[in-house]
């Protein structure tokens, strides 16, 4: 079985994507051969049999060379594949299947966005299948859509010794985005008592990508002020996917407001690592206790209650069951071949 793997990026140091490089290795472990175009390249390690060919883009080359590129590597590589997946662009379904259409090779999506564009409507008609890791993760009514789970590398996110410090840690971690809702956290926060916000640190992690987001994140420095939190909040900025681990073991609670209405990824990363969570996105209501959820005017109380009293339970367990990187690749891979 040879699998090609369209994708953003290959770098295991990437603070949003790091995490395709263990997808690589997983998918290496079950198929003969992976051969993998990505729009551009970073550090990585991976076994022999995952061949990474990059378009450039990490090298400044213009989208017509991307284009033109992509192009030739995709007529190479179709005739020595069993099947192509790709991961998160719908746009790459599109533009593989002009150059598929006497090999008919079959089509597979990856997709978690609440966004139906044009892109993915055409993909849809196209592919076999599209893999998603909730019922929300697709928005798109088709009976292609198959609900995976999500792929949490239980290797490398596995609870830690906390050290010791004098305060309470709440750690958000994401890209910097109004979707994020992350002035509600600030606000929140600001609301608390003075007992209770004197003993607590706030840290954010995660970086703008763009434009509108860069002004969000200006937006929140100014709102940090405003409440006189200069001291209490800090944006750490985007941490190394390979480095998450340890900054995630020293936060006392996490928090998620995040309103894109299917399960965040950073969320069971979180939860593996035995952390506890508190948020107000719908798609947890199944997943984490009661407790655990909260809508936004409930906040400031909720975050009051886990700040004196954090829950306790045995968190990593739910993403085990559900959301455990090796099993996802697994269905995925019974799904193709």
């Amino acid at each position: 079985m040879k699998l090609l793997i369209i994708t953003q990026k290959v770098d295991q140091n990437d603070a949003i994507l790091g995490f395709f490089a263990g997808w690589l290795r997983e998918f290496a472990a079950h198929v003969e051969k992976v051969s993998v175009i990505t729009l551009s390249q970073g550090q990585f390690k991976l076994p022999a049999n995952v061949e990474v060919f990059s378009l450039g883009k990490e090298a400044g080359q213009g989208r017509i060379r991307r284009l033109l590129k992509f192009r030739k590597l995709a007529k190479q590589l179709l005739p020595q594949v069993d099947a192509v997946l790709a991961h998160m662009c719908p746009e790459y379904i599109v533009a593989v299947n002009h150059l598929n259409k006497s090999l008919k090779k079959p089509l597979y999506l990856w997709y978690t966005h609440k966004s139906v564009s044009p892109y993915l409507l055409k993909a849809e008609k196209l592919v076999n299948k599209i893999f998603s890791a909730s019922s929300e993760s697709c928005r798109l009514p088709s009976d292609k859509i198959v609900v995976t789970g999500h792929g949490i590398d239980l290797e490398h996110f596995q609870p830690q010794v906390k050290m010791v410090k004098d305060y309470f840690e709440i750690l958000t971690v994401g890209r910097i985005a109004p979707v994020k809702n992350l002035h509600k956290l600030i606000a929140a926060f600001s609301q608390l008592s003075d007992e209770v916000k004197n003993n607590v640190r706030v840290k954010i992690v995660g970086e703008p990508l763009l434009e509108p987001d860069r002004r969000y994140l200006d937006q929140l420095k100014m709102q940090v002020v405003s409440y006189k939190l200069q001291n209490k909040v800090d944006f750490i900025g985007p941490v190394a996917y390979k480095d998450l681990p340890a900054v995630l073991s020293q936060a006392d609670l996490f928090i998620n407001l995040s309103q894109t209405g299917s399960i965040d990824k950073a969320v069971l990363e979180a939860m593996a690592m035995n952390i506890p969570v508190l948020t107000t996105n719908e798609a947890f209501k199944d997943l984490l206790p009661a407790e655990c959820f909260c809508r936004d005017q409930e906040l400031p109380e909720r975050m009051s209650e886990f700040c004196k009293n954090p829950p306790s339970a045995e968190w990593r367990s739910l993403v085990v069951k559900n959301h455990g990187l090796t099993s996802l690749i697994k269905k995925i891979i019974d799904e193709i071949f």
